[in-house]
């Protein structure tokens, strides 16, 4: 997802905290932002695969760090958008998933490891319809899950 001309698309640092078990397996993740609001926030315009509480369309603050950029600082305003992270057991059920995520209204990002999905969840889709259908494979032991930053009501 992106959003704006993509000449104005800037990269903000988020630095993460690694748990004791070393996830997740990077300590910063780079997220495209469109500057607004003059220069004073930056529209998210991509998925974020292992920063929590963040998704698409919200409003963040950075500051300019000499060595890393623009460093992440805070959420300004939500977006109304939602993050979920699935990592799919086995690959061969992927196409069908993709499929039916897309047929919900929902895109998502493939991460590092092709099983592994950030999905955006826009304010007009169904949050239930579609965490009730990752649950479902969840229970079926297909694939894991993380609801990251939840927006809907």
């Amino acid at each position: 997802m992106s959003q704006g001309d993509p000449v104005n698309h800037v990269k903000i640092v988020v630095p993460l905290e690694q748990d004791e078990d070393g996830y997740p397996p990077i300590a910063t993740e780079s997220l495209w932002a469109v500057p607004v609001w003059d220069g004073e926030g930056y529209s998210v315009a991509n998925i974020p695969f292992f920063a929590s509480r963040l998704s698409c369309v919200d409003i963040v603050k950075a500051a300019t760090d000499d060595e890393r950029g623009l460093v992440f600082d805070r959420v300004l305003s939500g977006g109304g958008h939602s993050t979920v992270r699935v990592i799919i057991f086995d690959d061969t059920g992927m196409p069908e998933f993709k499929s039916r995520i897309r047929s919900l209204g929902c895109d998502y990002e493939v991460g590092h490891k092709d099983t592994f999905l950030a999905i955006d969840v826009p304010p007009e889709v169904s949050y239930d319809d579609m965490i009730d259908y990752i649950r479902q494979k969840f229970h079926e032991g297909v694939l894991d899950l993380q609801e990251s930053s939840i927006q809907h009501d």
